[in-house]
């Protein structure tokens, strides 16, 4: 048997324990129950556990067992979930949450992972939500039981506890509503002006230093929610040479929120989150940096082969459930629509030096 202990963020986070757990092999179902999840959490979460479990990733089945409650679950989390190979969503009390508008008779507030396999059962449970801050930065305490099958002499009785979680967790299962039964209404709720307009906070919601002209908690939290971004690039840098069209686009500091990064304060030049920007069928990884200019700075695809020239053009960005954020440049007819979409949320702003960007 292994005993662990998560003492975030000081003695390891929990997605350090995942990654120790899953690398020792012999997992092919994972269990997870969670009270909400957020696109920045299931992200790194993501990446942590198909990194430890390597080439037999896709062909682990995964059962998702996440809350409608106050509205704090994004919908597009939720679809990455689902979206996964091997991968089931189903929701706490669907139906009868969503006829509360999301607010529960009882919250639905476990933390638990399941790992199991022929000869193992793994159990970690805390305090940790699937947000980025729950898994890696947040202050959260948890504990891990990985018990061998069958259990060696001494054993039996943790191993006993471990199934018992596991048993319950059938149980929840059994009870729990399909996403794609439920998905629609609730991204309709979601995504109403009513919620954007005033997110549920979040774990991810967190609040930098105030800085002059910085963006207040609640914008941070609205551009946290929304799906879409756009912004006007102006003169892109000439980051490649002189003759050499740039794919640097400087963008106002803590936009990063939108990419799932925290709204932290971090040393400049620090790299942010490496997203995929999806254009023209081409999703190279790129670089999202807080700048010695003290900028956000997204790195685009370089222009060429189908790719344009990013200068003196609005672009739109979009997330979607694979992980990767599609892109594409806006007619005049395009840029209007966007801006009213901003407007109505009150989510259109201008940098210091005039260039306007927005979400929605």
């Amino acid at each position: 048997m292994i005993f662990d202990t998560i003492t975030q963020p000081f003695g390891g986070n929990n997605l350090d324990a995942l990654h120790t757990a899953l690398s020792r092999g012999g997992v092919d179902q994972i269990d997870v129950a969670g009270a909400y999840a957020t696109f920045g959490g299931v992200q790194p979460l993501i990446e942590c556990m198909s990194d430890a479990i390597g080439d037999a990733w896709p062909g682990v089945r995964k059962r998702w067992l996440i809350a409608f409650d106050y509205l704090r679950s994004e919908p597009i989390a939720l679809k990455r979930l689902h979206a996964l190979p091997g991968s089931r969503v189903r929701i706490h009390d669907g139906a009868g949450i969503l006829a509360r508008q999301c607010v529960p008779k009882i919250p639905f507030h476990p933390k638990t992972f399941i790992m199991r396999g022929p000869t193992r059962c793994v159990v970690m449970a805390g305090s940790g939500n699937l947000s980025r801050s729950g898994l890696t930065r947040g202050h959260e305490v948890g504990i891990l039981a990985d018990v061998s099958i069958p259990p060696q002499v001494g054993d039996a009785p943790t191993h006993t506890r471990c199934e018992a979680v596991s048993d319950w967790f059938q149980g929840m299962w059994n009870d729990a509503t399909r996403l794609n039964d439920v998905y629609d209404r609730y991204e309709r709720l979601y995504d109403a002006s009513s919620n954007l307009e005033n997110p549920t906070p979040t774990e991810d919601d967190t609040a930098p230093e105030p800085t002059r002209g910085a963006l207040t908690m609640e914008e941070l939290r609205r551009i946290r929610a929304c799906r879409h971004l756009w912004i006007e690039t102006g003169n892109i840098t000439r980051n490649r040479g002189r003759n050499l069209p740039g794919n640097q686009l400087m963008m106002k500091r803590m936009s990063r929120v939108f990419f799932g990064v925290p709204a932290a304060d971090v040393p400049i030049d620090t790299l942010l989150a490496n997203p995929v920007l999806s254009y023209n069928g081409q999703s190279p990884t790129c670089s999202l940096t807080y700048s010695n200019n003290r900028m956000d700075k997204l790195t685009l695809p370089i222009p060429g082969g189908g790719i344009p020239v990013w200068d003196q053009s609005t672009i739109l960005f979009v997330k979607k459930p694979t992980g990767a954020w599609d892109i594409s440049v806006g007619s005049e007819r395009d840029v209007r629509g966007w801006r009213r979409s901003s407007q109505a949320l009150d989510t259109e702003f201008r940098m210091a030096q005039g260039r306007s960007w927005g979400v929605f």
